[in-house]
């Protein structure tokens, strides 16, 4: 019988159902059981004697679950404690730090309180059986704040530094922990004991040292730690150097010589500094200081274009939009620089705030003409941000010789826009050159700053990664009508490197095991696939079909009805699987 698959809208209109339909014609149930207990352990009854592949499949069980009962944070500490097992102490960090905002906001009850004093001992004694301890000691120390136990937090992220072998988590740690203590001097002890032991070739350990100088107010040493980072070619984070700014601010430091100290690589040109830390102030709404250094700059550089950016500023904030529409005009033909670029960019989209707003709402409900008028009336200033809307306009109206006239004339006026190399990579994905699309996409990802112009160029990497994937599955299915499933799962992994987020490859994992009749693997692949796909309907059937041959009959027929519930219902009568998973479902039941 003819089988109907909805979840081929998923993909392509091959493949998936023959794939499906081998697994069930090859394996037979009723198949003998596991003679072990099922891999699928629950947190209250799993031992330190499991495997690596034991605990991919806790760990999924355990997220599961969160996700039902998100509030539960016992499973919170079983899952920290299963991450820091298998070894994946980035994870567990991640959930210890979430736990402690939780216990700072009063959510962890007495109960919980007493399986992280628990957690803590056990992973102590874990700690003693491995030779590089320094991811453990990193949760370690933040088990040990959740215990309100600071003075054993320092020793163990100290401990960490020395037994260092994993650079990102330990620095991440240390800032993490000493943040919480305060104790801003043994933080910058604990900086130099990092760098007498290991090379700090990416100045990540001096960054981190500005930060705790800083913090602790010792100007002179951050400022001699940030001349040193300077001299190196970097820089810290604008986050660091306004907190840097306002401490000599705080201790009277001239406005020549603070702008000497952020902005050094501007040599003698001080109203360039100026008008960095101008920006600087704006970004993080500092009205007050930035005020003070605007006046500088219209005062002593009246004639600048920074002054007239300035200007601008001041009349688009008091709501003349004419008279900055205007000025903008009347400065177009001084840009030239990157920065002049960047701030006549943000100037004009401030004065088109509205219309912008209107134009994007337009496009993302498919009204690409009518958002195309507004771009292309008379009183709207051409950026390269308004080229790129029209370039992606015409593309979606089939007009791509308009499209590409548009993005050239956007990449003369800013190559290094994000919004403009993100538009040329849909230029060339509608073009079919996927190639050039993924250069294109990968250069807007590099000069992406805010998350959601990261958000955006994510998305078209996705499509790119998906059709990349894709072009795996035929293989797949062939290798697997072969009977060669160590191709087909080698396929398979090969694809998910591309597209890690593929709902269906994980379906294919899955099924693949079952072939294999490794139902244990099977059951941390389909939940996967489930995870990325709550619709994912085929991957609950064999879900079910797995744990009915684990023995794990509750978890069977849950996902069974589950596959019954998602089923659309003009598949029902002829579908093969609903009646196996209906009979299934009534035989679990009379075993209760």
């Amino acid at each position: 019988m003819k089988l109907k698959i909805c979840l081929l809208m998923l993909i392509c209109s091959f493949g998936y159902e023959a794939l499906a339909d081998a697994i069930v014609d090859r394996t037979v149930y009723p198949r003998n059981s596991l003679a072990k207990q099922s891999s699928i352990v629950r947190s209250s009854i799993y031992e330190n004697r499991v495997t690596t592949e034991d605990y991919n499949l806790i760990i999924n069980d355990l997220i599961n679950q969160i996700q039902d009962t998100p509030d539960n944070y016992s499973l919170y500490i079983a899952l920290t404690d299963a991450y820091i097992k298998s070894q994946n102490y980035f994870e567990a960090f991640n959930k210890l730090t979430f736990l402690k905002e939780q216990k700072d906001n009063n959510k962890l009850s007495e109960e919980n309180l007493n399986e992280i004093r628990s957690l803590f001992l056990n992973i102590v004694e874990y700690s003693k059986y491995f030779r590089y301890k320094s991811s453990i000691y990193v949760n370690l120390a933040v088990l040990a704040l959740l215990n309100d136990n600071n003075q054993a937090a320092e020793k163990y992220i100290k401990n960490s530094v020395r037994s260092f072998n994993d650079r990102g988590l330990v620095l991440d740690g240390i800032k993490f922990v000493f943040d919480y203590t305060g104790n801003y001097v043994d933080a910058v002890s604990v900086c130099n004991l990092f760098i007498s032991l290991n090379r700090d070739e990416s100045n990540d350990i001096r960054k981190l040292k500005v930060y705790f100088l800083t913090k602790n107010e010792n100007l002179n040493a951050a400022v001699i730690e940030y001349k040193e980072i300077q001299n190196l070619d970097d820089d810290i984070s604008n986050d660091q150097k306004y907190e840097l700014f306002k401490l000599m601010e705080k201790q009277n430091f001239s406005d020549k010589k603070i702008a000497s100290i952020l902005y050094s690589q501007n040599g003698d040109n001080i109203e360039k500094s100026y008008y960095d830390i101008y920006n600087l102030l704006i970004e993080f709404d500092d009205k007050e200081s930035s005020s003070v250094y605007a006046e500088k700059i219209q005062k002593n550089y009246p004639d600048s274009i920074v002054a007239k950016f300035i200007e601008i500023d001041k009349l688009i904030k008091a709501g003349k939009n004419k008279e900055a529409l205007d000025a903008l005009n009347a400065v177009k033909s001084k840009v030239s620089t990157e920065q002049d670029i960047t701030t006549y960019n943000v100037l004009s989209s401030s004065i088109y705030s509205d219309k912008q707003q209107e134009i994007i709402n337009l496009m993302m409900q498919g009204y690409y003409q009518q958002a195309l008028d507004i771009l292309n009336s008379k009183d709207i200033i051409e950026t390269d941000h308004i080229l790129a809307y029209k370039a992606r306009c015409y593309m979606e109206l089939g007009q791509m010789q308009n499209a590409l006239e548009n993005l050239n004339r956007a990449v003369a006026f800013n190559p290094n826009g994000t919004l403009v190399n993100l538009q040329f990579g849909y230029y060339y994905f509608y073009n079919g050159d996927y190639e050039t699309s993924r250069k294109y996409v990968e250069k807007a990802m590099q000069i992406a700053t805010t998350d959601e112009e990261k958000v955006l160029v994510n998305i078209l990497i996705k499509k790119l990664n998906e059709i990349s994937a894709g072009n795996y599955i035929n293989q797949i299915i062939s290798a697997f009508d072969s009977q060669n499933y160590i191709e087909a799962m080698r396929l398979t992994d090969e694809a998910l490197n591309i597209d890690p987020t593929s709902s269906i490859l994980y379906f294919y994992k899955g099924i693949i095991y079952i072939a294999q009749n490794n139902y244990a693997a099977s059951t941390a692949a389909l939940y996967k696939a489930i995870e990325l796909d709550k619709n994912n309907v085929l991957a609950y059937f064999y879900l079910g079909f797995a744990f009915d041959n684990l023995s794990e009959q509750k978890n069977a027929l849950n996902c069974y009805e589950k596959f019954i519930q998602l089923l659309p219902k003009d598949e029902f009568q002829e579908n093969e699987k609903a009646e196996y998973a209906k009979t299934r479902i009534q035989k679990i039941k009379m075993m209760k």
